[in-house]
Formats: structure tokens, C-alpha cells, sequence
């Protein structure tokens, strides 16, 4: 009958199972998760050194904010079978969601005294500059991965 998909089975007209994967190979999809996995170990050593060594009014809370995003998505991409835009949406929410719960104190509506570690992760102080550094950051790993063909075709965004 219908090869292929209309049929249930795992084959094409050209006879093998390999003519129905992605244009790119195995071996290249683990070289690129080897990548987003250095970039994610690289992003996190350089946010350890900011939040331990640096104290200054602009690199520790915008350039952070910008690499975190990055770091969010290079660990997505890591871990993840998603899409380029799946993954800059999921980092984007994230980072937001974060952002706004310091808006509205949520750490402290789960507890009176929330541990150091919790606060440094989540944050404590809301800030509009927090969302437009976290923005720009998202904006940069998009031109990025446009530059590098990694998002086919135009971006999209709803």
C-alpha cells in the first residue's frame, strides 16, 4: 500500500529507516550537546566568580542576569531533545517567572526565614533593568544560533 507513515511502519520509499531522520547526523547532535554542556560549565564557573569576587553596581546584577538566561538555555539544550525556540521560550519564562516572585516577596511567603542559599538563588529585590537584561540576553543567544543555522527558516515568535 502507502509506505511510510500512512502505514504504521518504520520505513520510506527509499527503503531504510535512516531516510526518515533529520538531515543531520547522531554523532553531530551529541557534538552539539558536548557544546551547550561546555558553554553551561564555562556560564556557571563565570557566575560563581561574579557572585564571590565581583561587587560593583553593574556587571554583578545586569551582566549576570544577561549570562544567566544563556546559562538557562545551554543547560535546556543539554539536557533536553527541544527546539532552538522552545528552549529560548522556556529560559525566557524562567528567568521571568523568577523575577516576578521576587516582585511579589514569594520567598517569604514560604518561609519567615528562608535560607542564604535559596535567596541567592531566587533573588530578593525586583528590578524592571533584571527583565530587560534578561531580554537582552535571550536576544543574543537568538542572533547566535540564527548566525550559526541552528534556527531554520525565519524566527517566529508566536
Amino acid at each position: 500500500m502507502f509506505p511510510g507513515r500512512l502505514t504504521g511502519r518504520i520505513t520510506n520509499i527509499n527503503g531504510g529507516w535512516w531516510s526518515l531522520l533529520p538531515p543531520y547526523s547522531i554523532s553531530k547532535m551529541k557534538f552539539s550537546r558536548k557544546i551547550y554542556f561546555s558553554a553551561f560549565l564555562i556560564l556557571l564557573l563565570i557566575e560563581c566568580l561574579i557572585a564571590l569576587y565581583i561587587h560593583d553596581e553593574f556587571i554583578r546584577p545586569y551582566f549576570g542576569d544577561f549570562l544567566v538566561v544563556i546559562l538557562i538555555y545551554c543547560l535546556l539544550m543539554t539536557t533536553f531533545n527541544t527546539t532552538c525556540r522552545q528552549a529560548l521560550w522556556i529560559s525566557i519564562l524562567v528567568a521571568f517567572a523568577v523575577e516576578f516572585s521576587q516582585y511579589f516577596r514569594l520567598i517569604y511567603y514560604l518561609s519567615d526565614a528562608p535560607p542564604a542559599i535559596l535567596k541567592i538563588i531566587l533573588g530578593s529585590s525586583y528590578s524592571t533593568l533584571d527583565l530587560i537584561a534578561y531580554s537582552c540576553g535571550i536576544l543574543c543567544v537568538w542572533l547566535i544560533e540564527s548566525v550559526t543555522f541552528r534556527i531554520r527558516g525565519s524566527f517566529r515568535i508566536f
